[in-house]
């Protein structure tokens, strides 16, 4: 397969994207000063991971270095861009798998649909502040007694029963 490659939105003519992720710089002269100028080679940019996982380059203009996320040069440049507040949701949930067939524009909705499916939402027990254990919570749905009594003996509080009992919380359980 061939790889393609097109111009970052907002830096045409400096930096180009390809539809396997990777972004590079386009040869071009540069003036050094105001009689003479330099040569920079075309060069392929080397992505840093950030904050929650995603690959980021920095690209500059005007002296001016900016932190963008790969994924959403990728998708700008090839999918075009997004509709307002749209976010680039990652098929595979792999944040760094930013090739294009792995790429596509939703709603935060649509990327939290996703999370969920992949697994990558802690819930339950793998919430970090979980209390109960799956048994535990499966015990309380079936428990008849006051609520007052039930949360006594778990060390919860009567209206996390309640909560729970009513689908609020735990409600993967509930089912």
């Amino acid at each position: 397969m061939v790889e393609t490659w097109k111009s970052v939105v907002g830096y045409e003519g400096r930096y180009e994207v390809s539809d396997t992720g990777l972004v590079r710089s386009v040869a071009r002269s540069v003036a050094n000063t105001a009689t003479s100028s330099r040569m920079l080679a075309a060069v392929i940019l080397a992505p840093f991971v950030h904050r929650g996982g995603y690959m980021v380059v920095k690209l500059s203009r005007s002296r001016q270095k900016t932190s963008h996320y790969v994924h959403r040069l990728v998708a700008e440049a090839f999918l075009g861009s997004g509709e307002a507040r749209q976010e680039v949701l990652h098929a595979d949930g792999d944040k760094k798998n930013n090739r294009l067939e792995n790429l596509s524009w939703g709603s935060r909705r649509d990327n939290m649909r996703d999370r969920h499916r992949l697994g990558e939402v802690a819930k339950g027990e793998r919430h970090g502040m979980a209390k109960l254990t799956e048994d535990a919570v499966r015990a309380i749905l079936s428990d008849t007694r006051y609520h007052h009594l039930v949360a006594a003996d778990y060390g919860v509080s009567r209206s996390m029963i309640s909560m729970i009992k009513r689908g609020k919380h735990w409600r993967h359980l509930a089912g």
